[in-house]
């Protein structure tokens, strides 16, 4: 007898190509749960039936235009996300597709990422004269979003240099994803995966600065924990000032009498992963942490960071605790109102584990009141019902949908569930963190 995900995937085959497929629609039409139709739209995307587009949502794909197909060429992968080519269009066609730059940041941290690529590099940049100068300056190949336009000596300049410039009308978010899904195999260097892709230019405090200037730097980034380094002539991190301590001292004391010695998981190396770094900053409630290298502190990286990177990426890891049980974003409606998350609960014949999923409903449904208000959020109030006993180890999912929201709140409805049962609904509001 044919299975249910087998019959889901059947009807999925017979859509036709750009056709949008979403959970709710899926299980809809067949019958079915919202489980085994999100289980069936995962395994047709192994299969090369359907591909996830940023902002569109799941579509059907035929396999010629499905994410197996490599670009491996500058020209290929352009073409791949609708750019149309401005200059150096047979250069494009002969070189390999380059580490890829988002100027979203400042001139200082855009000269120093295409200095560390060491190579050629794509920079995707908006309608920011000052940025599109800098990158052709720096000899970057342009990848212009919004429909963005070089001016008529820039682009000459570009062209007489040998640099290619393109232009879409998409922007940069929706375009870095739509290159990280299609060629993620073919990038070289980094994959924009790492802290040193993501991190912001430091704010520095001296030994020997006063409490004014943790007020001056830092009182915006408190938040419960945040622990600031604290760094000497050289800017090698020397201690590491508690927000609660800055809080409590006299303006007038020097840092070095309030500071404590470096603390671990306080900062991190340029090289963490990003995924890692999430699960770091999850685990121990920190809003962000200082950036180290080799020359000293180089930056700084929180959640917001962290966001932008989910965000450019598409799918994260919400937290893994590494003895099989983890919670992981699995996927979006494209409207942003309606998450899905599953989650892996493992050693749950000990007994029910009602803190631990109920837990995981708080994380989901944060992460999505985060994604939505695009700051730091705390929980106002929670209206949780457990509707069944949740003994059994295995993969279960998480529904968070929008019900109201304001600019500064917001209003979710969030269910744990699976084929067979519900076993937890909540109403939960959050508020953003002043």
């Amino acid at each position: 007898m044919i299975s249910k995900i087998e019959r889901a995937i059947e009807y999925i085959a017979r859509l036709e190509a750009g056709e949008k497929v979403s959970v709710r629609k899926l299980a809809q039409e067949l019958g079915v749960s919202e489980g085994t139709a999100y289980k069936s739209i995962k395994q047709a995307e192994t299969q090369g039936l359907v591909y996830t587009k940023p902002k569109v949502g799941t579509v059907r794909i035929t396999l010629k235009s499905s994410a197996a197909d490599v670009d491996s060429t500058l020209a290929e992968a352009a073409r791949s996300v609708g750019a149309v080519c401005m200059c150096g269009a047979d250069k494009a066609a002969e070189i390999e597709l380059p580490y890829i730059l988002v100027a979203d940041g400042n001139e200082m941290q855009l000269r120093d990422n295409v200095r560390r690529a060491g190579g050629d590099v794509l920079c995707i940049v908006g309608d920011r004269p000052a940025f599109q100068r800098l990158a052709v300056e720096l000899g970057c190949h342009i990848l212009l979003t919004d429909g963005s336009l070089l001016d008529e000596e820039l682009l000459r300049q570009a062209e007489s240099e040998g640099i290619c410039v393109f232009v879409s009308e998409q922007d940069s978010s929706t375009l870095l994803g739509m290159l990280n899904h299609r060629i993620n195999t073919e990038m070289k260097g980094r994959d924009m995966s790492l802290v040193r892709d993501w991190m912001q230019l430091p704010r520095y405090l001296y030994h020997d600065d006063m409490v004014t200037e943790w007020y001056r730097l830092y009182s915006d980034l408190y938040y419960r924990s945040s622990g600031c380094a604290v760094v000497d002539e050289r800017l090698r991190i020397c201690g590491t000032v508690e927000a609660m301590a800055a809080m409590n001292a006299a303006p007038a004391l020097r840092l070095s009498e309030i500071m404590d010695p470096p603390q671990e998981g306080s900062y991190v190396g340029e090289d963490m992963g990003m995924e890692e770094l999430a699960e770091m900053l999850v685990k121990s409630s920190r809003h962000f942490v200082s950036v180290n290298s080799a020359d000293g502190m180089s930056g700084f990286i929180g959640m917001s960071d962290v966001i932008r990177y989910f965000l450019y990426n598409r799918t994260y890891r919400l937290f893994d605790s590494g003895d099989g049980n983890k919670l992981e974003l699995s996927s979006d409606e494209s409207d942003g109102e309606r998450r899905m998350y599953t989650l892996q609960l493992k050693d749950m014949e000990q007994g029910p584990n009602r803190s631990g999923y109920i837990n995981s409903l708080y994380s989901a449904a944060a992460w999505h009141a985060y994604s939505l208000l695009g700051n730091p959020v705390e929980l106002d109030s929670a209206n949780v019902n457990s509707l069944e006993s949740l003994t059994r180890d295995g993969e279960y999912l998480i529904s968070s949908n929008l019900l109201r929201r304001s600019d500064s709140d917001v209003l979710l409805e969030v269910e744990l569930f699976n084929d067979h049962a519900s076993y937890a609904k909540a109403s939960l509001r959050y508020h953003v963190v002043k």
